[in-house]
């Protein structure tokens, strides 16, 4: 189809702007800034109570182009196993409905280690920059 002109997956960690009580670390986001419907699949090895047993790529659902998101709270015990020592997430996404075969990590499959508290980004169709900043002290400055 060739709606995808430019399949970059860029990933980064996104910037802390808010109060650590305030703060909900573990999210991943999927942005979607090609013009194609993409469907988003992730693996871990350390799953939640909500999808035990899965060992394969787990479909979950689309995202439009032109500007998509989609997020997910990873650090919540129905995704996440929060007894897990070193959880790991890959991600990868297929078009036009036909789910990926299983790429080789490359521009469309990343594995990010995953932290409770801290959030990732995947990126598609153009570059993505992030900054991270450091949080406010005690003083609330």
């Amino acid at each position: 189809m060739g709606a995808i002109r430019k399949a970059t997956l860029a990933l980064a960690a996104t910037a802390a702007l808010a109060s650590p009580a305030a703060f909900a670390g573990g999210m991943i986001d999927v942005f979607n800034e090609s013009e194609t419907l993409i469907q988003p699949y992730f693996k871990s090895n350390c799953w939640g109570w909500a999808l035990a047993g899965q060992t394969g790529w787990v479909y979950f659902g689309n995202i439009g182009g032109f500007g998509g998101r989609f997020g997910w709270d990873f650090k919540d015990p129905a995704l996440t196993d929060p007894t897990c020592a070193h959880p790991v997430v890959e991600f990868t996404y297929g078009v036009n409905q036909v789910p990926p075969p299983d790429p080789q990590k490359g521009n469309r499959r990343a594995a990010v280690h995953f932290s409770p508290d801290t959030n990732t980004v995947f990126q598609i169709g153009k570059s993505l920059y992030a900054k991270e900043l450091e949080g406010p002290d005690d003083t609330g400055r």
